[in-house]
């Protein structure tokens, strides 16, 4: 990744891309495209035309400690925020139908995570390495808990799932060696 760079400008004319701050977006604002790794800002604030935020996004913008995603997103792609050693919580809103594999992996300063009530999907390794989370519960909506998708949280003590939860897959909360209680729903077909 090219960690000096600090802006992005898009030439005008250009029909596909589009630079709004110094980020890049997809023409029509939909989708967001990337941040600038170096930008020292400690929040942002994703436009309300977002409803992608596509893969590595974010990855190792290591200055962030917050970012308002908008009701207006439904996906975050792989690796979104990965390795943003910065962001402290994160706030899914309920438009939010899928977290890619390894979208907040390795953020070592995310101690508070809230999941939307739309969410079916939460990727491989989605938030494996977050050292500070302690708890998360994971909405009725949710069918799919990925491969490892919280392995290696350290500190990770209380786990809530309801009974849609379907599959939970292998090692998803391996060497969760705080882990105090999880209840598995009556419906799982599959670990």
């Amino acid at each position: 990744w090219c960690t000096s760079l600090t802006e992005i400008k898009v030439a005008e004319g250009n029909t596909s891309y589009k630079d709004i701050d110094g980020n890049l977006y997809s023409n029509d604002g939909s989708s967001f495209i990337q941040f600038a790794p170096n930008n020292d800002s400690t929040s942002f604030d994703i436009p309300d035309t977002v409803e992608k935020i596509e893969n590595y996004a974010f990855n190792n913008c290591d200055y962030l400690t917050q970012v308002t995603i908008p009701g207006s997103v439904k996906t975050i792609g792989n690796s979104a925020f990965n390795d943003c050693d910065s962001l402290i919580s994160i706030n899914l809103p309920d438009s939010v139908e899928s977290i890619g594999n390894l979208a907040f992996n390795s953020c070592n300063s995310l101690a508070e995570v809230t999941l939307g009530k739309t969410l079916t999907n939460i990727g491989n390794s989605a938030f494996s390495k977050c050292k500070l989370l302690t708890e998360i519960i994971i909405p009725d909506s949710v069918r799919v808990i990925g491969n490892s998708a919280f392995s290696d949280c350290k500190k990770l003590e209380i786990i809530q799932m309801s009974d849609s939860v379907k599959i939970i897959g292998e090692d998803a909360f391996y060497n969760c060696e705080s882990l105090r209680s999880i209840t598995l729903p009556p419906t799982l077909t599959s670990i």
